[in-house]
């Protein structure tokens, strides 16, 4: 069985078919790579620097910082609360 002979982009018209629909697909498949690693890596890194925040602002902030701190360290713990929640609600539905 022979193989069909590759084509360049020069070798088809601008308007063909192919080539175009070619480079619809090189750039939605790079649009969603990008849009996955933000929406695996997207929480834990508000999550992170949300947290970094609130130690800083406990260390150089007086009394807003104590109030903000408590809030920022709780993060984490409210993310999972609201995870673990999620997953029962799911559960029963």
């Amino acid at each position: 069985m022979q193989r069909a002979p590759l084509l360049f982009a020069a070798e088809f018209p601008l308007s063909s078919h192919f080539w175009y629909h070619g480079a619809v697909v090189a750039m939605t498949a790079s649009f969603n790579r990008s849009r996955r690693v933000i929406g695996v890596f997207g929480a834990p890194i508000v999550i992170a620097v949300l947290t970094l925040a609130g130690l800083l602002a406990a260390l150089l902030f007086d009394e807003f910082g104590r109030y903000f701190s408590w809030l920022a360290v709780a993060s984490p713990l409210a993310a999972c609360a609201w995870a673990w929640w999620r997953l029962r609600v799911n559960r029963r539905a």
